[in-house]
């Protein structure tokens, strides 16, 4: 099964069109989230901005849901990425992100989301990416005895496909 994997990856990155894009353009997408703090499932509308260079930003509305309590949480986030390494059809980036949640809505109040990992980008086509992100993150609550306490932390994911213009 890995071996399969492995193969599909690789033609994924030899067989897509050149990502050499000289100029800005920005990008929009959907992700399918893994998160640590105890909702699930996930989903974000996602916005790339690509300076054409070595860094990008991702910019993310999220939606996560909780069946049991039948609540909604919103949030967004920003990531910036460094591309580490650049192949024809794909690059591996380290970013950082930061964002904010709104647990419940009608009562007030927020979380702010953290992470640091790994994302790559595989080119379908130059205007089309597969992107996976892996990492590690966190959520503070600036609210508890009246400072900052971490209420969860573990390894985040994302998968989600995006679209250049």
């Amino acid at each position: 099964m890995l071996n399969m994997r492995t193969n599909l990856l690789f033609f994924l990155v030899t067989s897509s069109g050149s990502i050499a894009a000289a100029d800005s353009r920005m990008g929009v997408g959907a992700s399918a989230l893994t998160v640590s703090v105890g909702h699930s499932p996930a989903g974000a509308v996602t916005f790339t901005y690509d300076t054409g260079g070595e860094i990008y930003w991702d910019g993310n509305i999220v939606f996560l849901t909780d069946f049991e309590l039948a609540s909604v949480t919103l949030g967004a986030n920003a990531r910036f990425n460094y591309i580490m390494s650049k192949g024809e059809a794909a690059d591996f980036a380290l970013g950082v992100g930061v964002g904010f949640l709104l647990p419940d809505i009608e009562a007030g109040g927020f979380l702010i989301p953290f992470d640091v990992g790994g994302k790559i980008r595989a080119f379908l086509t130059p205007d089309v990416s597969l992107n996976f992100v892996l990492g590690f993150g966190g959520v503070l609550d600036p609210e508890i005895l009246d400072g900052w306490l971490i209420l969860g932390s573990g390894l985040i994911g994302s998968a989600g496909v995006t679209y250049y213009f």
